[in-house]
């Protein structure tokens, strides 16, 4: 996740805007997407009278995630004397006012106009008495006595732009030092214009976020997570041993619808070897497939709108019970199940194309590297592809990802590793994988896969790295995401693509001891 932290920190007072009495000053922080408000920030800071240096206790907006590069991203702040209207009544007002500011050079052929560009951040001082004096109407509801605005600017520019920016500095950030701020002309018997120097920055940085509604409802998994990209949202499902099946929705990454899907009227699953779910979209509707107390699969239920939840009918053909987790994936039309079975340990497979009717089991020739481990699944162009973990017995590189592929289901390439088992980059070659997932996206095969280093290491991990492809065959190589904060996932990751975005997920214990989902 891309996370920006917007904050003023202090300020010096040379003129108070109030010459008898004191300025009360209240602080505004906003940040607007494509011109949406995302996140904001208000604070009454206190009276000041005389002159001096301040401040704000970081009052501020400390992370919001904006994931598109491409967005327009507007950070605006106002320090404003306001002694007469309410609390509220300012606190309104001011978002008012930012959304004004946003607008401002807004629709010219020829880029931002003079006020905007004035209002743009640069480490600098500027003509701020002209940038009021132009846009003064918008604080026309500070009309009473001495009140007006103290201090306001604005940081905008397309996301890219403005990383470029802040990613020239080792700690990501943009740093405005002590800017000279000259208000509004005071009215008549308030006395000199203000003067105030303001200090605030702007700081991106990445990693990994929990995946946490508006009501600080957090997703928790005690297995891993089932992600599924439905009508335009990402869906995320987890299991919760006696309650059911865990759910979090969004459309964005920013945002996180997060619910319990209860049961589905069964009470035969995640008690016994609790295995994830398994969710997929597939005839326009999203799917989610389980894996019973005994061993057997079920499609538990489905969704039309990823709202309103029925529980499914027909199961794929008995015959077949697994102890590892499956999966499931759309190719040629059909919906296809991958598991392996406890009694033969053969991989095999059945598809559908309406969930109704179901193929007989079939296997998955174990010609070469055959894997043990669970698989997982992703169709690229005409092929279908699984990926699993081998045991080669030839230290140091023991364990290695492997994959076979297939065009019709019926010939199968031999398993051969993936990347000729190369290791993440930076980290040693003793590092090990211990799981896998995959997706595709864009025209690429898309892997994520937990990884342990030597138990004796300064850093063992588990940690996650991604790898793509775009033929299966020839690898970027597998890299560690950059986090500010190292992640340490419980359980194997998910990968899963939405909108223009690849999403990494996976469950991590907190210091309560819950496991508590987080995406990156």
């Amino acid at each position: 996740m891309d996370y920006y932290t917007f904050v003023v920190t202090g300020y010096v007072i040379g003129e108070t805007r109030t010459a008898i009495g004191s300025d009360d000053l209240y602080l505004s922080h906003s940040v607007h997407v494509d011109g949406t408000l995302v996140a904001s920030n208000f604070a009454y800071l206190g009276s000041f009278s005389p002159p001096g240096t301040h401040q704000t206790g970081n009052v501020g907006i400390p992370a919001v995630v904006i994931n598109d590069p491409s967005a327009k991203v507007d950070f605006v702040f106002q320090l404003v004397n306001a002694g007469n209207p309410s609390s509220g009544t300012v606190q309104a007002a001011m978002l008012g006012t930012a959304e004004q500011l946003i607008g401002i050079g807004a629709g010219s052929g020829s880029g931002e106009s003079a006020v905007s560009g004035l209002l743009s951040a640069i480490p600098a001082e500027g003509a701020w008495a002209l940038v009021l004096k132009g846009a003064a109407k918008l604080w026309d509801w500070l009309n009473t006595n001495c009140d007006g605005p103290v201090a306001v600017d604005k940081l905008s520019g397309a996301r890219f732009a403005i990383d470029t920016w802040a990613d020239d500095d080792p700690t990501g950030t943009i740093s405005v030092i002590g800017k000279g701020y000259e208000g509004l002309d005071s009215p008549p018997g308030c006395g000199p214009n203000s003067a105030y120097r303001v200090t605030w920055f702007v700081q991106h940085f990445r990693g990994w976020g929990g995946v946490i509604d508006p009501q600080k409802h957090a997703l928790e998994s005690a297995t891993s997570v089932a992600v599924a990209a439905h009508n335009g949202s990402l869906h995320v499902f987890g299991a919760a041993p006696g309650f059911g099946v865990t759910h979090a929705r969004t459309f964005s990454g920013a945002d996180w619808l997060v619910n319990l899907l209860e049961t589905f009227e069964r009470n035969d699953f995640f008690h016994v070897n609790p295995l994830p779910p398994s969710a997929i979209s597939f005839n326009d509707r999203l799917h989610l497939f389980c894996v019973l107390d005994d061993g057997s699969i079920w499609p538990l239920a489905h969704t039309a709108d990823g709202g309103s939840w029925a529980t499914s009918g027909s199961r794929p053909p008995t015959g077949l019970t697994t102890w590892q987790p499956i999966a499931t994936v759309e190719f040629g039309h059909r919906l296809h199940v991958f598991a392996r079975d406890s009694a033969t340990s053969l991989l095999r497979f059945t598809s559908s194309s309406d969930l109704l009717t179901w193929s007989p089991w079939q296997n998955v020739p174990a010609a070469g590297l055959s894997p043990g481990s669970a698989v997982a699944a992703a169709a690229l162009g005409d092929r279908l592809f699984l990926f699993g973990i081998y045991d080669t017995g030839k230290a140091p590189e023991s364990e290695v990802i492997v994959v076979t592929s297939t065009a019709d289901t019926v010939t199968w390439t031999p398993w051969t590793m993936v990347e000729a088992g190369a290791r993440p980059e930076d980290r040693p070659a003793t590092d090990q994988p211990l799981d896998v997932a995959a997706t595709q996206f864009g025209g690429r095969l898309y892997l994520a896969s937990r990884w342990m280093g030597p138990a004796s290491g300064p850093d063992a991990g588990p940690y996650v790295a991604l790898n793509f492809s775009g033929d299966g065959s020839n690898w970027s190589g597998w890299r560690v995401p950059t986090s500010s904060e190292p992640f340490k996932p419980s359980t194997a990751p998910a990968v899963a693509a939405s909108g223009n975005h690849v999403y990494l997920l996976a469950p991590a214990m907190d210091s309560a001891g819950s496991a508590r989902v987080c995406a990156y």
